[in-house]
């Protein structure tokens, strides 16, 4: 955990004995009345917390939130539906390096039950989203949204994106070559990552209608959520400094 984050209303408030911001500040960083740590507000600015006061457990601070965030990187993680423990790692890694969408899709060779896991209901995946934004040491979360079906998503998608599928099997590329990517251009990135079993040759003909260009990793095989975490670092390193993500759009952190 790189920096305590707060949500606007627990500025005004102790933070809890039992909350785990408060173990870790005691129990891992050691801190006592009068020493800061970084801290920042969900989506908004972050500075320091000094702690003023301990008291039954509850710690007390005064906040100095005057730093803008970094903004987050034009790149949508699109990614056909994994058990729920590679989800788990792909919304807390993708959160981490900056991206601006992590979107699920349920793929034809995705498994049913995945939809209905724990980890989809009452906000449970927002965890892991903090998680991941807590390691960047910054403040502003991705959009999270799970789609029934592929159609589905990509009507959802911008007009104005440039489209990447990884799939070995109708990349032109040569095998390894990364200079061969596609230039990332002056509109935002979406990459689909098939799901664990793979694409089907149906979900391949309904992404190239949508106008998405096949690239591959090479010939080695990845993990989903490896492919997701190396694409993710990868289109967001090719992309220019001075473009960002600043606008949300109606999936903002739905189901």
């Amino acid at each position: 955990m790189n920096i305590i984050l707060f949500s606007e209303t627990e500025l005004h408030k102790p933070l809890p004995y039992h909350d785990r911001r408060n173990r870790h500040i005691r129990r891992v960083l050691k801190l006592s009345e009068g020493d800061a740590v970084k801290a920042g507000v969900v989506n908004g600015n972050l500075g320091t917390a000094t702690i003023t006061k301990i008291h039954d457990g509850k710690i007390f601070f005064e906040f100095d939130l005057n730093q803008p965030p970094l903004p987050i990187r034009p790149v949508r993680i699109v990614c056909g539906l994994p058990r729920p423990q590679q989800a788990k790692r792909i919304l807390r890694d993708c959160a981490s390096t900056g991206v601006s969408h992590i979107w699920f899709f349920h793929a034809d060779l995705s498994e049913k039950s995945y939809q209905h896991s724990p980890l989809w209901q009452n906000n449970a995946w927002m965890h892991c989203v903090q998680e991941g934004v807590e390691q960047s040491g910054q403040t502003l979360f991705p959009d999270v949204h799970v789609f029934s079906d592929l159609p589905t998503c990509l009507k959802a998608l911008p007009s104005e994106t440039s489209r990447i599928i990884l799939d070995d099997e109708l990349s032109g590329l040569p095998s390894d070559d990364a200079s061969a990517l596609p230039e990332t251009g002056e509109t935002e990135t979406v990459v689909f990552v098939g799901p664990e079993r793979g694409w089907t040759d149906d979900e391949r003909r309904t992404l190239r209608q949508y106008h998405c260009q096949p690239v591959s990793f090479g010939v080695r095989k990845l993990r989903t959520d490896t492919a997701c975490i190396a694409a993710a670092v990868l289109w967001r390193l090719l992309i220019p400094r001075d473009r960002f993500a600043g606008k949300k759009d109606k999936h903002d952190n739905i189901w």
